[in-house]
């Protein structure tokens, strides 16, 4: 098939967006927490998805506001997630949607049921397993972001092994 490139958003201010060539090499990963302008996650992202040629396949990690989260952090968790995804589209991706339950299982990395370990000890544990499987360091904000791009390029739509034909 066509040269694809293979892309990876953790949504949020504390997010970031990752690109992963065919052959599992990470080429690039950008963090949103320099942004600091409201419309500034959408333009970082459409800047990088400008960067690359040919098909791009874009995994986005689908979310849900949680009970118990303060309305101000959802809505601005929300704007972020509102801000690339629009990136996305005007930039023509095709965009697929996973949660993290999904990616994690798929990785090996979900959290055991009934684990005693806190969601911190978790976000490190993945960050961990993502700096043995590239052989590199990772910012805590980067290796979601990795890891989501990986899953596009392995279990996504348009996977690498033909997966189903882009143009449905």
């Amino acid at each position: 098939g066509a040269f694809v490139t293979f892309f990876g958003i953790d949504p949020g201010g504390s997010g970031a967006i990752a690109a992963i060539e065919a052959g599992g090499r990470i080429i690039s990963v950008e963090r949103f927490s320099k942004v600091e302008v409201e419309g500034g996650i959408a333009l970082l992202v459409a800047d990088f998805l400008e960067r690359f040629d040919g098909e791009r396949s874009l995994v986005i990690e689908k979310v849900a506001s949680r009970p118990g989260e303060g309305v101000v952090s959802v809505f601005s968790f929300g704007r972020s997630y509102g801000e690339a995804i629009g990136a996305a589209v005007v930039s023509r991706c095709l965009i697929e949607k996973v949660s993290p339950q999904r990616w994690q299982r798929d990785f090996g990395l979900l959290r055991e049921r009934g684990s005693t370990d806190s969601k911190t000890d978790h976000k490190r544990a993945v960050k961990q397993a993502a700096e043995v499987r590239w052989s590199r360091k990772f910012l805590r904000e980067e290796s979601d972001a990795v890891w989501l791009a990986e899953w596009a390029r392995l279990f996504g739509s348009r996977r690498v092994d033909g997966g189903c034909d882009a143009k449905q």
